[in-house]
């Protein structure tokens, strides 16, 4: 059984991830300065721009950041400066939402989307996904990024994928919890 540790940078739960269970895979985001990681994530293709990066906004300085975290590291497409980079399956991602239009482009709305889609295609009945530091409360970017990690948390949990999401995590929370469940008037 696989246990595949998602984690974000939103401080109100990336401090309870198993960072100390060896039973975990630790998927994180490129950027992030974390305790472990498995696999990082880059899918944006102005990578190159340094923007997000902690040492600096050069290609040459997010190259190096990028070739010093030792893990693999899922990006775009492969670049060849960065060995340990691998392309993101794109096509095998897109099959996930298996839209009828013919639309080729995957349904993927942010990194964390990235990680669960990806989640999707490599695990098994009886494994299980925990969501760390992952809120996407729904401002500004959320708006759009939430609803596709809420798909991609429905479908591993039809596919038989146990997922976790800690209780101060906004993801499948009602947008209203001050009024309970839906319908019921205060």
């Amino acid at each position: 059984m696989r246990r595949v540790a998602i984690v974000g940078l939103a401080p109100t739960t990336v401090h309870e991830a198993p960072w100390d269970d060896p039973e975990w895979e630790f998927w994180c985001l490129a950027w992030a300065i974390t305790r472990r990681a498995d696999r990082y994530f880059e899918p944006h293709s102005y990578w190159d721009t340094g923007g997000y990066y902690p040492n600096g906004e050069t290609r040459e300085a997010a190259l190096e950041w990028l070739s010093e975290l030792g893990a693999s590291l899922y990006m775009a497409e492969k670049v060849p400066e960065l060995p340990h980079s691998e392309a993101l399956p794109w096509d095998d991602m897109a099959a996930l939402t298996g839209k009828a239009n013919g639309q080729r482009e995957p349904y993927v709305e942010s990194t964390i989307g990235a990680m669960l889609a990806m989640a999707c295609l490599e695990l098994d009945p009886g494994d299980k996904v925990g969501l760390w530091g992952v809120d996407l409360d729904v401002n500004g970017e959320y708006a759009f990024q939430r609803p596709n990690a809420e798909y991609y948390i429905g479908f591993l949990r039809g596919k038989g994928v146990s997922v976790f999401i800690p209780r101060k995590s906004a993801l499948l929370s009602t947008a209203y919890p001050e009024h309970g469940r839906y319908g019921i008037e205060q």
